[in-house]
């Protein structure tokens, strides 16, 4: 039976018919080439490639699944990450959430969850998302150590003497009549306990996920006048596609500022995104309300670049996960004095920055803390709702 062994993202070049059945992949960034005999695509992916003239210029997940020497390459293709990956990949014989407690045990002493996380069975939502993501890192880097009994891989934490703490596995005996490999043993620190059998195993202690190749990456850029630089805004992308985003008081107030009647709020919400385009275009409140909440963000974005200006902290990097790519976080306080939501900007390879998205403080978090715990005067995870109280499909968004 396959099991995925590395994940990568990309975009199909050419795709397998009766004629010709090998699959062209080329990957992000890297622009490395895979040739592929048998492919598996899901059925959101089926239904892509339905539209020549999108699945050509649309991002999809591939997984690399294993293969015996001399037979041919296989992958399976899918349209969103699965950030489930971890427990496709092994099992927890005493509960994935007890395995949390021990890391969380184990590792400096850290805030895992949120205020008000009281959801029965998911403890530590932020230290969960924190250990799937950098598991789907590690396997898109190859950087998941594996031989014929074991398997390890670095979490990114550390333990108090600051040395590196690694998730050990030992092969499934029920493998390959169950779908996971690998069977959870212990957190462990290479050549101490359990992990004497990293060394026993493996030459080299494996490697932490590399979310950036120059530490100045981390740095918001100023111009040539010594200012952050200005992000271009995705408007469509905040006020039309994702304007549920937009805390609902910041919505409302623009509402009665230009005196629309109060059920505008929920009208504007269950709008479909077409509806909500139409309503801007072509009513004049829709108008008026579209160039009043322009106007308020454009304030905020201002305000955030000035608080960059003096403290570069206040610019947080953080790693997108389902868009492969290293970006910022800058603070947009809408509906009160303290930042409610995040303005994620990307800088582009001709040195300007682009907005992406907005995203709520929970998610914000979740994906700086990939990087680093976040060293900032407004990102804490102390004030934020939980993570279930947010639809997780809409980060793919």
């Amino acid at each position: 039976m396959l099991h995925i062994k590395q994940v990568r993202k990309g975009f199909i070049t050419k795709y397998p018919t009766d004629k010709n059945p090998s699959l062209g992949f080329m990957t992000v960034g890297e622009r490395e080439k895979y040739p592929f005999k048998d492919c598996y695509a899901s059925s959101d992916v089926k239904q892509l490639l339905k539209e020549p003239a999108r699945w050509k210029t649309t991002p999809v997940y591939f997984d690399v699944l294993d293969d015996t020497p001399g037979q041919r390459r296989t992958a399976h293709l899918r349209l969103h990450l699965n950030t489930n990956e971890l427990l496709n990949w092994a099992h927890f014989k005493d509960g994935y959430y007890t395995a949390l407690e021990q890391l969380k045990t184990m590792a400096l002493p850290e805030e895992w969850s949120y205020s008000d996380e009281t959801q029965a069975g998911r403890p530590y939502q932020i230290l969960d998302k924190y250990l799937q993501y950098t598991f789907l890192k590690l396997k898109e880097e190859g950087s998941i150590l594996s031989d014929t009994e074991c398997a390890v891989f670095n979490t990114g934490l550390v333990d108090y003497r600051y040395q590196p703490i690694c998730a050990f596995f030992k092969k499934n005996p029920k493998y390959p009549k169950v779908t996971t490999p690998w069977t959870f043993d212990s957190f462990c620190i290479v050549g101490e306990e359990k992990g004497k059998e990293i060394s026993t195993h493996f030459a080299e202690a494996p490697k932490k996920a590399n979310f950036f190749s120059d530490p100045k990456q981390l740095i918001y850029e100023y111009d040539d006048e010594h200012q952050p630089k200005k992000p271009d805004m995705p408007w469509r992308h905040i006020l039309v596609d994702n304007v549920k985003r937009l805390p609902p008081e910041f919505v409302k107030k623009c509402i009665r500022y230009i005196q629309l009647p109060e059920e505008t709020y929920e009208k504007l919400i269950a709008m479909s995104v077409k509806e909500r385009e139409s309503f801007y275009k072509t009513q004049k409140g829709g108008n008026l309300l579209e160039k009043e909440m322009r106007t308020k963000i454009d304030a905020e974005v201002k305000m955030a670049l000035i608080r960059v200006a003096w403290n570069f902290k206040t610019a947080v990097p953080m790693w997108y996960p389902q868009k492969h790519t290293l970006s910022f976080l800058l603070p947009l306080s809408l509906a009160s004095d303290q930042p409610n939501v995040a303005l994620v900007v990307e800088r582009q390879e001709s040195g300007k920055y682009q907005g992406q998205t907005i995203l709520p403080l929970q998610w914000a978090y979740s994906n700086a803390r990939l990087i680093c715990r976040p060293d900032s005067d407004w990102l804490s995870c102390h004030a934020m709702k939980s993570w279930a109280a947010y639809e997780e499909n809409e980060m793919e968004e």
